[in-house]
C-alpha cells in the first residue's frame, strides 16, 4: 500500500534496459515482489518484457515463475534481423523452443 492508500496490482519489468541483462537483480526483485513474506503480489501479475534472449528465457524458468512480454517486432528471421540484431544471434525458431519450454515448465497456458 502507496503513501496515497493504493494498492500495487501488477508489476512490468520494461523500459530500462533488456532486463534479462541483469538476471541477478531482476529475479531478486521478483523474489522480494511475490515473497508472502514482502510484498505478495502473485507471479500472475508480474510481467517481464524481453527482446527474446533464449539462453536466459530458459534458465529464467528455473528461477521464478511470470509472464513474459517479447518485442518481436517481426516474423521472419530476415526483417528481424535488421529491426532487432539480437535476431543476428538468437533466430526465431530458438526463441519459440525457448518460449515453449519456458511455458511448459511453468505450467503457464496464456503466455
Amino acid at each position: 500500500v502507496s503513501k496515497e492508500n493504493r494498492t500495487i496490482s501488477h508489476v512490468v519489468f520494461m523500459g530500462m534496459g533488456e532486463p534479462l541483462d541483469n538476471f541477478i537483480p531482476v529475479t531478486k526483485a521478483i523474489h522480494l515482489l511475490t515473497s508472502e513474506e514482502h510484498y505478495g503480489i502473485s507471479y500472475k501479475r508480474v510481467t517481464l518484457s524481453t527482446v527474446g534472449l533464449a539462453p536466459k528465457i530458459d534458465e529464467l524458468a528455473d528461477h521464478v515463475r511470470v509472464s513474459l512480454a517479447v518485442s518481436l517486432h517481426a516474423c521472419r528471421d530476415s526483417l528481424r534481423s535488421k529491426l532487432m540484431p539480437v535476431n543476428k544471434r538468437i533466430p526465431l525458431s530458438q526463441l519459440k523452443h525457448s518460449l515453449l519450454d519456458y511455458q511448459r515448465k511453468t505450467q503457464q497456458k496464456d503466455m
